[in-house]
């Protein structure tokens, strides 16, 4: 298979069958720059080591190799589907290397470098692992400028920087590079990026047919959903769900691809139809979306602890883990 960067440079390479990787041990749950994590066996240094040796930081569980999460491996099982060929890690991390190597002597990508790191900075500012220096800021970093080299036509556009941190959340900057690209690639995210934003009015228009079919008094009420939809399609809606969420999310993604987004939009319209009915608006409509958008950053004010259904009488808050997911992917 061959891949061709924006430079010219073809990257091509054969695949022999992936790599029979022995997970050191599968059950494994850990939290990187803590020192919580359970295990049916006694603590011992080679687990210590284990630990240190992660690059990211979820609990999920180790995937085939220390490099990923399952979840980020079930996520390469989804987008390869895509292709003739399965995710290689080792191949894989070389190419990525490789562009990163030539990254470095390309004037064009070093000025998106700048830029890339001030909205990176933004990005989760409440998590030591995204501050400058930590893992999932490199991760983040060496990303977004892989790719800025991959697809020059493209570039970087902000609202990917959301993308990567929850990739960099469950996955080292390889595998989550990969997977970006097949995002940007297989699910068509490129089209939203491209100068006359034509993939994203697409995008708005198919989320507001279904709102007027689901959701007609809301439909109505919000009279253009462009303003609404900028953000959340930008960013995949990774701007919204925090990390430890954001497994469920980029889990029903990779499987289903935009109809569940667009029925994930409807459902989280629905939840908020109340504070919807009180804007006198349009101004009013965009600050509470806006206020939504923006809550990322601080764990505070996630979006599993600020939404919530309006017949829910205490005050427990609604966790997006919460929602009925076979039922949300049977409407996709």
């Amino acid at each position: 298979m061959t891949r061709r960067s924006s430079n010219g440079k073809v990257f091509e390479w054969n695949y022999k069958d992936n790599l029979d990787l022995k997970t050191v041990n599968k059950n494994l749950m850990i939290q990187i720059n803590g020192d919580r994590f359970t295990d049916s066996t006694t603590f011992d240094s080679n687990k210590c080591s284990l630990v240190s040796s992660l690059n990211f930081k979820c609990i999920c569980g180790i995937g085939s190799n220390m490099h990923h999460c399952e979840a980020a491996q079930r996520w390469t099982e989804y987008a390869y589907r895509h292709h003739s060929r399965s995710f290689d890690f080792e191949k894989d991390s070389e190419i990525f290397n490789d562009m990163l190597t030539l990254a470095e002597s390309d004037s064009a990508v070093q000025e998106s470098v700048q830029q890339i790191k001030n909205d990176i900075c933004r990005t989760v500012t409440d998590e030591e692992f995204f501050c400058v220096g930590g893992r999932g800021y490199t991760t983040m970093l060496e990303v977004l400028t892989a790719f800025a080299l991959y697809d020059k036509p493209c570039g970087y556009v902000q609202g990917m920087n959301f993308i990567t941190a929850s990739l960099a959340y469950h996955c080292n900057s390889a595998t989550a590079f990969w997977l970006f690209t097949s995002l940007i690639e297989d699910y068509e995210l490129r089209e939203n990026y491209l100068n006359g934003l034509e993939g994203f009015y697409e995008r708005a228009q198919s989320i507001s047919e279904l709102a007027k079919v689901e959701i007609p008094e809301i439909h109505a009420f919000l009279v253009t959903f462009e303003m609404i939809t900028l953000e959340p399609v930008m960013s995949l809606f990774c701007n919204m769900i925090s990390l430890e969420e954001s497994k469920h999310h980029l889990e029903e993604f990779f499987k289903r691809g935009w109809k569940y987004f667009n029925c994930l939009f409807i459902n989280f319209l629905e939840c908020n139809s109340a504070q919807i009915f009180m804007c006198e608006d349009q101004c009013d409509i965009l600050s509470l979306f806006k206020d939504y958008y923006h809550c990322r950053g601080g764990r505070q004010s996630t979006w599993s602890q600020r939404i919530a259904l309006q017949n829910k009488s205490t005050a427990d808050s609604y966790s997006i883990c919460d929602v009925d997911w076979e039922k949300l992917c049977r409407k996709s």
